[in-house]
């Protein structure tokens, strides 16, 4: 039994006196009924986590998604190495002919072809005495010419024509090519449009002339009008010195270097003194001489001095 606190008090008029007297404690009361549920109450603080668990099996496998929408286009790499190249093309359609290019230059001849089959021959005789026209069309008015080929004329006595419209009307002269003329005595033109005006003049290439005694003449558009000179080259300036085409002129030889008729010019030129004109400059061994005057006697002493 629990002792309870009785306290008695009595006052005086002076003296206050508390008297306390200790009784015993009764029996124990049945339970009240319960009253009602109090409201929530604050949520008390976080307790400390717990050790991790171990990990548990792997689940089945679940379903495959649907395909995700594309993603944005990357960054371009670097450029890989090149691959092994591809089996040759079908040949193209031929392109259309482009404009003519300039002449070039000549090549080297070619070795002789085999012999032919000897053909037909169609011989007749020429107007001339004792004169002869094979094939073609052309003619032989010359006492003992021979004409030969298309359109050509063996006017001359013992002249001899073959080619296409060309023309020996020289005593003894010799006319080939295209349109070629060989008029002077013992005189010889060949190529195209050539011609040997003088005696025993020599013509070749291409529009040349030769037209001083015994001179010879050839390349592109070359001229060659005084007696015994040598021209060759193109387009260059002729030797108009002397009186006639029987005499000599300044120059023994000629070599041209002009672009047209119109702009003719000289690369080297030697008279007959054997004094020689170069338009450029001469290289001898290690050394070059440009525009200085040497005798004989000092172009062999710069030649020992340089060897």
């Amino acid at each position: 039994m629990a002792e309870v606190d009785f306290v008695f008090s009595f006052l005086g008029e002076k003296d206050q006196v508390e008297t306390k007297i200790v009784g015993v404690q009764g029996p124990r009361g049945p339970q009240g009924i319960q009253g009602p549920k109090g409201d929530k109450g604050d949520q008390g603080e976080q307790g400390i986590q717990g050790i991790k668990g171990e990990t548990g099996d792997v689940g089945p496998k679940g379903d495959k998604g649907d395909k995700g929408d594309t993603g944005e286009r990357g960054i371009q790499g670097n450029k890989g190495d090149t691959g092994e190249r591809g089996p040759k093309g079908d040949k193209g359609d031929t392109g259309p002919q482009g404009p003519k290019g300039d002449k070039g230059d000549t090549g080297e001849q070619g070795p002789k072809g085999d012999k032919g089959d000897p053909g037909d021959l169609i011989w007749s005789s020429g107007s001339g005495a004792n004169s002869v026209v094979r094939t073609g069309s052309g003619t032989a008015t010359g006492n003992y010419g021979l004409s030969e080929g298309f359109g050509t004329t063996a006017s001359g006595e013992y002249s001899h024509v073959e080619g296409n419209k060309s023309v020996a009307s020289g005593y003894v002269a010799h006319a080939e090519g295209f349109n070629t003329k060989a008029e002077g005595a013992y005189s010889h033109t060949e190529g195209y449009s050539t011609g040997a005006y003088s005696f025993e003049a020599h013509a070749e290439g291409q529009n040349t002339i030769a037209s001083g005694y015994m001179s010879h003449t050839e390349g592109y558009n070359t001229i060659a009008q005084r007696r015994s000179q040598h021209v060759g080259g193109e387009f260059n300036i002729p030797d108009h010195t002397g009186q006639a085409t029987n005499n000599k002129g300044e120059y023994i030889e000629i070599i041209g270097n002009g672009f047209n008729a119109d702009h003719r010019s000289n690369a080297r030129t030697l008279d007959w003194s054997g004094n020689e004109k170069i338009a450029g400059s001469l290289t001898i061994g290690l050394g070059t001489i440009d525009e200085i005057t040497l005798t004989p006697l000092q172009l062999k002493a710069l030649l020992e001095l340089l060897h």
